[in-house]
Parts: C-alpha cells; sequence; structure tokens
C-alpha cells in the first residue's frame, strides 16, 4: 500500500500526508458499516469520498507558482527523512524541516502563515514560488 501512495505522491495525483494504514482502516470500517444495510449503493459513494480525500487538491498545486523564482540545481536533499528533493524550500529562510515522532519528516512553511497566497505544506519539489527567499537575504527580512 505504502508503495502505491508514494507512487501517487510521487506523479503529482495523491497528497503527501495520507497514511496506508489510515487507508486500510478506513476501508475495513466501510466496508463493515455497509455490509449490515448500505448496500453496494453506499459502498460505491463511501469509496469515492475516499478517492477524492487522498487525491491532492488542485487548488494547492500552484499555489507556490505565481512568479518565478531561480532555478537550483539538486543538491543533497535539506533533511534525511524528506522523501523528495524540496526544490527552492531547500534554500529557502521561510522553510521548516519538521520531525514528528512517528519518524515522519515533512516541510512547512512559515511565510504562508501570513502570505495567504502560499499553502503552509507544499508539494514538493518546488520549482517556483511567489514568496522565495533565498536564505540570508537581507530583503527577505523586510518582508516580514
Amino acid at each position: 500500500m505504502r508503495k502505491i501512495l508514494d507512487a501517487g505522491v510521487v506523479a503529482g495525483t495523491l497528497r503527501a500526508d495520507v497514511r496506508a494504514e489510515d487507508i486500510v482502516v478506513t476501508v475495513v470500517g466501510m466496508f463493515s458499516a455497509t455490509s449490515l444495510a448500505g448496500g453496494d449503493e453506499q459502498l460505491q459513494r463511501m469509496l469515492n469520498l475516499l478517492l477524492n480525500a487522498v487525491r491532492r487538491p488542485a487548488a494547492t498545486v500552484n499555489s507556490h507558482e505565481d512568479i518565478a523564482s531561480p532555478s537550483l540545481a539538486p543538491g543533497p536533499p535539506v533533511a534525511p527523512g524528506l522523501r523528495v528533493e524540496p526544490g527552492l524550500c531547500g534554500a529557502c529562510e521561510y522553510a521548516a524541516i519538521k520531525d514528528t515522532r512517528r519518524g515522519t519528516t515533512y516541510l512547512r512553511c512559515t511565510r504562508a502563515s501570513w502570505d495567504s497566497r502560499l499553502v503552509r505544506y507544499p508539494r514538493l519539489p518546488v520549482t517556483t514560488c511567489a514568496g522565495f527567499a533565498e536564505l540570508g537575504d537581507q530583503g527577505a527580512a523586510a518582508d516580514r
């Protein structure tokens, strides 16, 4: 299941925050609930809801792509736990790498907390971004 979800994230069709164990629990619950009274029609509706929930929302696809930013050559990952190259976020002052107790590592855009053009958890790799500020850039502090 994890390999399928990872392939969907890499292809850009699935959200990166979906956990395989959550999918399994949800599917088991759906089959249990619909076997009592809902039937095939209800099961199909519930499966459609699940599929829509794990797909990457179209509204967040380009939210960091309002303007072109400098191209960066791929380098080593910013954090070993990130499964993909972060792109511009790897050199951005506003990128924050977070690790969870469960061993997941993710990247959060701190600028998104006050800049409504951006999303807090961008899909990686980010290739263009309206809020990009290179690490150590003196002009970035003035944006805050």
